[in-house]
């Protein structure tokens, strides 16, 4: 009688169903470990490994094969679009108060203010990529185009940069929204999984504020989640878009690369892939190369010349922290560049040097270990799915080891496992055609 009741018990309860329960809470807590009050002390060198453990559990979870959810929601999807409009309004109206409380001239970052000049000398005609110079410092500009060019209309409408990056971030709620509601799980699985963007976007600026008043990375969030809802797509152009969005802004996922080309080939077939490509093409030599490159080849080497002395800086203790303080961005434990500051031996550059070889050799293994992942699990989920599954991987080895550890930079790959989380429901062999796949 015991073990019948039992039975009845958990069977209100589908695997997936708590499987996604499982990952949610541990996206919270991925979340949450982010938040900057959690550095402090010796904090600052446990977070990366509770970080790290975090989204490997995440990562397990989502390799995890579970039956297919048995269950039904009869509430008409636009009971989620109301959600989702007022999810926006309420946000919209947060955003547009707390950036006039926060004008961009008074903020401590260059990033905005150094966009701006990069949209204003290409309306101008100008030269764009000439060193930009600030009351305290010189620019060298080495932002991609995608970093720059979306900001063309906020210039000409003359509304503020950053309510723009918040609009592209809306722009990837909306595709993430579009796959949730499709989803077989029951009513109040589905309203979570569309509450969940706008739950983020005020959790973090609440850790976080700064995130929305002085970065754009919210911009780069929406590209990546316009870049996930690509890969579960047929359509080549879409997929070749979803790339160059971020390519153009971000290159963190190269190693993820191969293996999407590889995938994309195994499931769309030859024709297909070559139109993904040649789209991806496109928008790299239009965007970048033709109107920016070729008239100056020089570029990217002066981009990176300009990292380094970045890099170097940031390694420095700041005039305004005392001399045996942590460097302040590595202080944050964002990553593992604080184990090799505080715990190598030799100079700043030497340091430098040793978490640039253990990025490029961790990123190429990660690489390769998404194709063992391939083998191990393509007759188990399905080939977007893990497509998924390999750009989380690769977000999480590139940014454990990113050699400036700017604390906004981590938003994107945390908010990744909310798209990993939602997608989960999708637990389709790769022989299949990909399911709800938007053409």
């Amino acid at each position: 009688m015991a073990e019948r009741t039992q039975h009845s018990f958990f069977s209100k309860f589908n695997e997936t169903t708590v499987v996604f329960l499982l990952m949610f809470v541990l996206f919270l807590a991925e979340l949450r470990n982010w938040n900057p009050a959690c550095a402090d002390n010796a904090y600052r060198y446990l977070k990366p490994i509770f970080q790290t453990i975090i989204s490997v559990l995440i990562i397990g979870l989502a390799l995890k094969k579970t039956n297919p959810s048995s269950a039904t929601d009869n509430l008409n999807p636009k009971w989620y679009w109301l959600v989702f409009a007022g999810g926006f309004l309420v946000s919209f109206s947060y955003a547009f108060y707390a950036l006039n409380a926060v004008p961009v001239a008074e903020t401590s970052s260059d990033i905005v203010i150094s966009i701006e000049a990069y949209v204003q000398r290409f309306l101008a005609g100008e030269a764009i990529y000439e060193p930009i110079v600030h009351n305290t410092h010189t620019v060298i500009p080495n932002y991609l185009s995608m970093m720059w060019m979306p900001f063309i209309p906020a210039e000409l409408l003359n509304f503020d940069y950053r309510l723009m990056a918040f609009l592209i971030a809306v722009l990837g709620f909306f595709v993430y929204t579009k796959r949730a509601i499709k989803k077989d799980c029951n009513t109040a699985i589905k309203m979570l999984l569309v509450l969940s963007p706008w739950l983020v976007f005020f959790v973090v600026a609440k850790m976080q504020k700064s995130v929305l008043t002085h970065s754009i990375e919210w911009m780069i969030v929406g590209f990546y989640f316009i870049l996930a809802y690509s890969i579960f797509s047929k359509n080549a152009i879409l997929k070749g878009i979803g790339v160059g969005l971020v390519a153009l802004s971000r290159f963190s996922f190269f190693t993820w690369g191969p293996f999407y080309v590889f995938t994309t080939y195994k499931s769309l077939g030859l024709r297909k892939t070559l139109i993904a490509l040649g789209t991806l093409t496109t928008l790299i030599l239009g965007l970048f190369v033709f109107p920016f490159f070729i008239k100056d080849t020089t570029i990217l080497e002066k981009g990176n010349a300009y990292y380094e002395t970045v890099m170097a800086r940031e390694w420095q203790v700041h005039e305004w922290q005392e001399e045996d303080e942590v460097p302040f961005h590595l202080s944050r434990g964002d990553n593992f560049a604080v184990f090799f500051h505080s715990f190598q031996d030799g100079t700043p550059t030497e340091k430098i040097q040793s978490i640039r070889t253990v990025l490029l050799y961790s990123s190429l293994f990660g690489g390769l270990f998404i194709f063992f992942l391939y083998f191990r699990y393509k007759d188990q989920l399905s080939l977007a799915f893990l497509n998924l599954i390999g750009l989380k991987i690769i977000l999480l080895i590139f940014y454990a080891f990113i050699i400036v550890p700017f604390e906004y930079l981590f938003l994107p790959p945390i908010c990744i496992s909310l798209f990993l989380m939602m997608e989960k429901w999708e637990n389709i062999p790769s022989t299949a055609s990909t399911s709800n796949a938007p053409e």
